[in-house]
């Protein structure tokens, strides 16, 4: 199934008024995705309420703020970056420019051997 764009990232949370385009949200079946410029950053499990995070994010204190306003919109507690680092990960993230592709991580498909560096 194709993502379906669900919108911009507003904040609300956030002391900033705009992400200005750089966060947006999709759907793809049953879960909701967060984009942070061209990456699949996050993902909300509609189903299970499981919020995973991309090994490696955040990598930028923007991005990390973009994680933390979906986050919160989701209901779940403000998170740090620590707390952000406890979140269960997933290592097959999308590349997005109006369509999910493939993963280029060398690490596609095998989260155990993927550094997180950034955590």
């Amino acid at each position: 199934m194709a993502p379906q764009y669900i919108g911009e990232l507003t904040p609300i949370y956030d002391n900033h008024q705009s992400f200005y385009g750089k966060a947006r949200v999709y759907r793809r079946d049953k879960v909701i995705v967060l984009v942070s410029y061209t990456t699949e950053v996050m993902r909300y499990d509609t189903i299970s309420h499981n919020l995973t995070r991309l090994v490696g994010q955040p990598e930028s204190a923007t991005t990390n703020r973009h994680m933390r306003e979906f986050a919160r919109q989701l209901a779940f507690e403000d998170m740090n970056k620590k707390a952000l680092c406890k979140l269960d990960t997933f290592s097959d993230g999308a590349q997005f420019d109006g369509n999910f592709h493939a993963s280029t991580n060398p690490y596609y498909g095998f989260s155990w051997l993927t550094p997180d560096i950034n955590c």
